[in-house]
């Protein structure tokens, strides 16, 4: 089809497309539900609170995360970067005391590093050492990460691993 085809009100495709959202007009009172909100349907409410761990690029693979918070929308907000220290890990993200979850890439914004103070949306995975890395040494499109592996970013949906702190339930 090399033309440009002009809208026909007499087409005959237009015609039974009509006839038939007439018959539906006609049985959807019938059938029409009322829609209830989303979040009546979950089996438990959302977290407050969510944090996604990630590594610095510039320092050495040190960990942060990247804390969202839960809109009114029922959706997730990027709100802050904070380091993870030995203490906070312990008090808050430790197997046992923090309740895992993994995340797609529905919500993920741009985040800023809490220790190189770069920014990027979300985190990059090496494909070497596997790790989700800021942007704190990425050139562009090119990264390149803490443990020595370079290469250009590809574009591929993430599972990004995290937490419901220990404070936040």
């Amino acid at each position: 089809m090399d033309e440009i085809v002009r809208w026909n009100r007499n087409s005959t495709a237009l015609q039974r497309l009509e006839q038939a959202l007439e018959q539906e007009r006609q049985y959807a009172p019938a059938l029409r539900l009322e829609a209830a909100p989303l979040a009546q349907f979950r089996a438990a409410p959302l977290p407050p609170r969510v944090d996604l761990l990630r590594v610095c690029a510039q320092h050495g693979g040190q960990p942060w995360a990247a804390v969202y918070l839960l809109n009114r929308d029922g959706g997730y907000d990027y709100s802050t970067s904070i380091a993870v220290t030995r203490t906070l890990y312990r008090a808050q993200y430790a197997p046992g005391v923090a309740e895992p979850v993994v995340w797609d890439d529905r919500w993920i914004d741009e985040e800023t590093c809490a220790l190189c103070g770069v920014a990027g949306i979300g985190p990059v995975r090496c494909g070497v050492c596997r790790q989700l890395v800021c942007h704190g040494r990425s050139t562009g499109r090119y990264f390149r990460c803490c443990c020595g592996a370079e290469n250009w970013m590809q574009n591929s949906g993430l599972q990004h691993p995290g937490v419901i702190p220990k404070l936040s339930r």
